[in-house]
């Protein structure tokens, strides 16, 4: 009888799920598997980046979008933390008006001769692109002086 109960209990909550429209939101973490398929849109929250001890840490456990703004006048060394395998992540990178630069270290692979520097315009904005293959390399491309 409990079995029937349980068994009852879960179609009524399978219908009731199956006829609301809207948004479904879940907490931690979900695996796919098979195709997905979206229609509307898939967003991500931005997460605004601090500098500390001149260092801007990227924990990409966090999410895909990140923002920094240049600390004035200095450079600011940009590490990430968390790589995981199969990630794009984008870094919008803002000058103030005193511009700063950015270095980053090894484990973020830019082109042969297109590795990246900040634009040194006030008020400039690059997008900085990354994916992954591995729990160790950032492989980048840029967008520079966005207007």
């Amino acid at each position: 009888a409990s079995v029937n109960t349980s068994i009852a209990n879960i179609n009524g909550a399978t219908a009731s799920l199956q006829s609301k429209t809207g948004s479904y939101a879940t907490t931690g973490s979900n695996t796919f598997i098979g195709n997905q398929i979206f229609s509307g849109s898939v967003r991500g929250v931005v997460i605004p980046l601090t500098i500390a001890s001149s260092t801007a840490s990227m924990d990409l456990s966090l999410g895909n979008f990140f923002t920094l703004t240049l600390a004035s006048a200095a450079t600011t060394r940009l590490v990430a933390t968390n790589i995981q395998p199969g990630e794009t992540i984008t870094l919008k990178v803002l000058q103030p008006a005193t511009t700063g630069s950015l270095t980053y270290p090894s484990n973020i692979k830019f082109g042969n001769a297109l590795a990246y520097s900040a634009s040194a315009i006030s008020g400039a904005t690059d997008i900085v692109t990354f994916v992954t293959y591995d729990t160790t390399n950032l492989f980048a491309a840029s967008t520079k002086n966005l207007v």
